[in-house]
């Protein structure tokens, strides 16, 4: 019986945000430990789940490693990255010898003094398994791709959609391709392109636009008999690193000419729609004014340049300050991140009238804004994904407080969180479905499960950390010549 280890560490860095990643942000997502992976995550539609399932299915033996998951922040505390990896590392190197190893990561994971902790992470794994165990990898889309996490692994699968909701497929397909391997069915080879391009998350989607048309002629590749898979990576763009850039990778079963000659066709497919990936976004107070006098809703405010899940705090009060200023007279549902202000709407007590200074914690982007209302509900804030993407996986946004002022729901948590599922409402016994104007804050994220309901959707144009502004961050570290920054007609280095 093949034995066949499992493990997962997931975090995308942000190298602008305010807040670094501590164990605050991995205690947000998840840390799981041997057996509580297959207890807690099999029935999750996510990477490791899809992984499980499979093995499952041709009776393999299973050696849960740890599973650990963090928000979306900045760069990974040197003491937190070093302590994970240790305690992945020493339950792999318990459970040796293994005929497999298979991990989830994100690929836009940076440490401190490490760029490429995901490559750190598959050439540690590599060291201890040896040069013939085979290793394969799921990716994020958004992963940053580099020729260290390429040599460490013996094939790399990225997902194919945005809003994510083939987590679960793209862990299958990852065991899948490791067990061709193993078995001696397939001998992998990567072909790898990478462009000297970034661009603003609100057209990664793969619903509609440039990047569909991207990743559909990605995709018809793999009917060919000799690609075994085709990823494109849109990168996380706010990363500031020498190394850097969308990509794109296919594995094909030994043909290593095959696999260079159809990721550089793609590659150039990528290149020419470069200047469509650029939107345009609504003004805030055009935008607040559009979504107040719209007929009927919901209409999806979404504030992309505070998005948790690029990296963002979550505690820009840019869209709340519009609508109290707007004197909104519409049933809104809103959020924020704010621990001071849970704190004292807590002690004031459910049913009591609070006045708070709320948003604005992590740094002086903004000023807090002032509201007045009734403390609704109190929660614990642990809440469950129940949409296409994340099925089932389990959210810890800290304490949280439901705050009625006039029409306005606030939502003020303790912890900022992914937010393109409708249960981050849900979850509070508020229904965006029968609210008029619905606040996200996510570029893309929630197209998915708003949008079969959506009466309108808005992208806002405001100030924050995950600005579609590339142009307006301080950067130290990006090769020049590089997309938007410098105009390039061959993305050949």
């Amino acid at each position: 019986m093949l034995k066949i280890a499992i493990g997962q560490f997931m975090q995308e860095s942000h190298s602008f945000t305010p807040i670094d990643c501590s164990w605050e942000q991995f205690h947000a997502g998840h840390i799981y430990r041997g057996e509580e992976i297959l207890t807690r995550m099999a029935s999750n539609k996510v990477e490791v789940a899809g992984a499980i399932e499979l093995a499952r299915e041709q009776n393999l033996e299973i050696a849960p490693l740890l599973a650990c998951n963090a928000v979306s922040s900045g760069y990974v505390r040197a003491d937190v990255f070093e302590d994970l990896l240790g305690d992945l590392l020493g339950r792999l190197e318990a459970q040796l010898p293994v005929d497999g190893l298979f991990l989830a990561l994100h690929g836009a994971m940076v440490a401190e003094g490490d760029e490429d902790a995901s490559g750190t992470v598959l050439a540690a794994a590599r060291e201890l398994v040896g040069a013939g165990t085979p290793i394969v990898a799921s990716l994020d889309l958004h992963a940053n791709v580099t020729e260290k996490m390429i040599a460490a692994s013996d094939g790399l699968v990225g997902y194919h959609t945005c809003p994510h909701v083939d987590l679960y497929e793209t862990g299958a397909a990852g065991m899948r391709l490791l067990l061709d391997v193993i078995r001696g069915e397939v001998k992998p080879v990567t072909g790898y392109c990478q462009l000297p391009l970034i661009a603003p998350p609100e057209n990664s989607v793969t619903l509609e636009g440039p990047f569909r048309e991207v990743m559909e002629i990605a995709l018809a590749y793999e009917s060919h008999p000799k690609v075994l898979n085709v990823s494109v990576f849109y990168v996380q763009p706010w990363l500031d690193l020498s190394d850097i850039g969308c990509s794109v990778l296919v594995v094909a079963d030994g043909d290593q000419q095959l696999a260079d000659a159809v990721a550089e066709k793609i590659a150039e497919a990528f290149w020419r729609r470069r200047r469509r990936f650029y939107v345009d976004l609504t003004p805030l107070q055009e935008a607040v004014r559009a979504a107040v006098s719209a007929p009927k809703g919901p209409v999806i405010l979404a504030d992309g340049a505070d998005a948790p899940s690029g990296g963002a705090p979550g505690d820009s009060p840019a869209i709340l300050s519009a609508l109290l200023a707007a004197g909104v007279d519409v049933d809104t549902l809103i959020n924020i991140v704010d621990p001071a202000a849970v704190d004292s709407a807590i002690k004031a007590g459910i049913g009591k009238e609070v006045s708070l200074r709320v948003g604005a914690w992590s740094s002086d982007m903004w000023e807090p804004v002032k509201i007045k209302g009734r403390v609704l509900q109190v929660s614990d804030g642990a809440f469950r994904f129940t949409g296409p993407g994340y099925r089932g996986r389990e959210f810890h946004r800290g304490r949280t407080v439901v705050l009625q002022s006039g029409t306005i729901f606030l939502q003020i948590m303790e912890r900022p969180v992914f937010q393109g599922d409708t249960a981050l409402y849900t979850s509070l016994d508020l229904d965006p479905r029968e609210a008029h104007i619905v606040v996200v804050k996510t570029p893309s994220a929630f197209r998915v499960d708003y949008g079969p309901f959506a009466a309108q959707i808005i992208l806002v144009d405001a100030p924050g950390a995950t600005s579609s502004n590339l142009k307006s961050f301080n950067w130290r570290k990006l090769p020049r010549p590089f997309y938007p920054f410098d105009e390039i007609d061959d993305w050949r280095r």
